[in-house]
């Protein structure tokens, strides 16, 4: 045997064990990933009635502070105190409980991402990843439609704004649904949403803009065009429509939250819209693009309770849309 040949052995044993090893850590972070999917989940499930309970808590101790005794009654008061105790021992037990499991949950969440940012960096053993990372996960069948004049550096603008969903159903279903008009008509508004048309004015493509600008109301418009898209389709078997279930969902205080939430510090400032269309828009927003929930426990997961309702009604509408 030749040294070439025994080079050549070498060589190809090396390059095998890089690819086991890739392999290997590939299958390892994706493993983990999903027990941190799973235990998110589980903590959103337990976090739930935690929750609940303490708004009885809460809603208790209001009725319970209302009712005070006079205070020459000292048995009344002696037992109106105990029971302020009691109720005040569960409510600081719930609030414990809620903060450590949203703690831990934002530990998991925070890991998923540095995971994913990992699994990007390690090589395929079958072919590289050619897609630049500041474009959208789009197929090439769903390349959206560009209608009017475009300039490349507006269309790339549009692309990365869209390549900054972290929900690449809805961002895939924008990109294979919506027309992208390039509008020059008025400039009233940087976006606007038409029926199925999302129009692009100048102002969109401001240096004034950042490009978590451009994805927060790009998110938010063309939740308006979903809406417009989807609103007399079924979500439940017996014909229950979007827009019938969304009419009577209630939670605005929620919404309110979303439409004020900040996207990396970009928020849909000034924007004041009410209409339902808008309010479906502020939760499309909440989940295509990542924006700051609440701090509150409760509030944070009443928010999550939003978007996994949002997710169990839109979610069959993407899935069936072909």
């Amino acid at each position: 045997m030749t040294k070439t040949m025994l080079f050549s052995i070498l060589v190809s044993w090396l390059i095998v064990g890089v690819f086991a090893q890739s392999s290997d850590r590939s299958a390892a972070l994706s493993a983990e990933r999903a027990r941190n999917v799973a235990r998110i989940a589980a903590i959103d499930r337990e976090a739930g009635p935690t929750a609940n309970e303490l708004q009885h808590v809460l809603q208790a101790i209001d009725v319970h502070n209302n009712h005070k005794p006079r205070s020459t009654d000292t048995g009344a008061v002696a037992a109106f105190n105990a029971r302020s105790d009691q109720l005040n021992q569960n409510k600081v037990g719930l609030a414990t409980r809620l903060r450590a499991l949203q703690d831990e949950q934002d530990r998991l969440v925070a890991r998923n991402k540095a995971i994913d940012a990992l699994l990007a960096e390690v090589p395929s053993q079958t072919q590289p990843h050619t897609t630049p990372k500041h474009q959208p996960d789009i197929m090439p069948s769903n390349e959206p439609d560009w209608t009017e004049k475009w300039d490349k550096t507006e269309m790339r603008a549009v692309k990365n704004a869209l390549a900054g969903f972290q929900d690449t159903e809805l961002q895939n279903w924008i990109a294979g649904n919506v027309h992208f008009e390039r509008f020059t008509r008025d400039n009233f508004s940087p976006i606007t949403a038409n029926e199925s048309t999302l129009r692009f004015k100048a102002g969109f493509f401001s240096s004034d803009l950042t490009e978590d600008d451009r994805a927060s109301l790009l998110a938010f418009e063309a939740g308006k065009v979903f809406w417009n898209e989807m609103k007399n389709r079924a979500v439940k078997p017996g014909g229950e429509t979007l827009e019938h279930w969304f009419n009577n969902y209630g939670h605005s205080s929620v919404t309110e939250e979303m439409q004020a939430a900040a996207h990396h510090k970009s928020k849909l400032s000034g924007l004041g819209d009410l209409d339902t269309a808008s309010q479906f828009g502020y939760i499309f927003r909440a989940k295509a693009i990542e924006l700051d929930k609440p701090g509150d426990a409760i509030a944070r997961q009443q928010w999550n309770v939003v978007i996994r309702d949002f997710e169990a009604h839109v979610g069959p509408l993407l899935r069936n849309d072909h």
